[in-house]
């Protein structure tokens, strides 16, 4: 449930700690797993990611403590979380997806378009960003090779897609 709009949450105490240790950030990779969905429609691609957000927001952990309702709410989304976590521990797990909000599918997924997005994961000390393709994987994908393409360097592996230049 990586934010990149929130990267510091996670990320400041690992790099307090490799500092401690005497390391680098370079030293480290940071990379998030985040769910993606790609669509013309966002409305759909927020769908198609709603039943896994679900998951983690209303089944994971104990009924009193969940580490991803925590999270959502030191993001500033707790209500819609929690509401979440609330109807999937009814047993209403269709309740449960239609409590997230669209800014809480936004915040914590990879959704629709790609390129300003991706930009904003960099920016937050993203080294390489993990995706759990949902909906149109095959075109998520190709999206995903595209753009890291796009700002690669002439001949330059970028991330894990071999970038070929004419």
């Amino acid at each position: 449930m990586f934010s990149p709009e929130h990267g510091g949450l996670l990320t400041a105490p690992l790099l307090r700690g490799i500092e401690r240790a005497g390391r680098t950030h370079s030293d480290v990779t940071v990379a998030p797993l985040v769910a993606g969905a790609i669509d013309n429609d966002l409305n759909r691609a927020r769908d198609t990611i709603r039943p896994v957000l679900t998951l983690y927001f209303g089944g994971m952990g104990a009924p009193g403590k969940n580490f991803y309702v925590d999270l959502a709410d030191r993001y500033g989304h707790g209500a819609s979380a929690r509401a979440c976590r609330d109807a999937y521990l009814a047993g209403d797990k269709r309740g449960a997806a239609c409590a997230l909000t669209d800014e809480l599918c936004d915040l914590v997924a990879l959704v629709a378009t790609l390129g300003e997005r991706l930009a904003e994961y960099d920016a937050a000390g993203v080294d390489v960003l993990v995706v759990a393709p949902f909906g149109d994987r095959a075109a998520l994908v190709a999206a995903l090779a595209q753009h890291n393409c796009a700002t690669a360097q002439p001949g330059e592996e970028s991330r894990r897609f071999r970038c070929e230049t004419s």
